[in-house]
């Protein structure tokens, strides 16, 4: 075994990425959110707002967030030197 250090993390890639994980992660809690609602009486207002732009406005948080946690990682790890890991498979 290998070990290597991870030195950076792409911003773009942890934008795409946190995105991606938020705006899934983002229905379960709308579900649950919509279920809870209904104890309190009859709901108000047009359903598909909160189906679509809930998710939509946690993926774009999401997305930021995971962004500047790989930059702050980055200005982290040129200091430090990084984590280190083991690789079980030899890189040509």
């Amino acid at each position: 075994m290998e070990k290597r250090r991870l030195t950076s993390v792409s911003p773009l890639s942890a934008f795409v990425h946190g995105a991606l994980v938020s705006f899934l992660l983002a229905y379960p809690l709308v579900a649950l959110m919509r279920f809870f609602q209904h104890f309190d009486g009859p709901v108000e207002g047009p359903w598909w707002a909160i189906w679509l732009l809930f998710p939509a406005g946690f993926a774009i948080f999401g997305a930021v967030w995971a962004m500047l946690a790989s930059l702050a990682y980055n200005s982290v790890a040129r200091l430090l030197g990084g984590v280190v890991y083991t690789s079980a498979e030899k890189q040509p």
